[in-house]
């Protein structure tokens, strides 16, 4: 049993302790983690810690949660022109 979508999380039942690779719900940006703790540590918003809505350490769910999406709306446009950051 696969946590989430299936295209969006590769790991099984066990994910916290074996090999994760999370696509973010937001920008689609793909990244492979050794575990889910790797994961969490690098910002990531994905399972078990969070559910539901994975976000990359550059989409932070907190601005679904709040309801701020044009301004995170805003810099995915700076994205397109400028390039993904490599840090928030």
């Amino acid at each position: 049993m696969l946590w989430g979508k299936s295209d969006k999380i590769r790991g099984g039942m066990m994910a916290n302790r074996q090999a994760i690779h999370l696509v973010c719900d937001c920008c689609g940006h793909a990244r492979a983690f050794r575990d889910s703790e790797e994961a969490f540590h690098a910002g990531w918003d994905g399972p078990p810690n969070f559910s539901g809505y994975i976000a990359c350490d550059l989409c932070p769910s907190a601005f679904i949660v709040l309801g701020q999406t044009e301004r995170h709306e805003a810099a995915h446009q700076r994205w397109i022109v400028g390039g993904r950051p490599s840090a928030f």
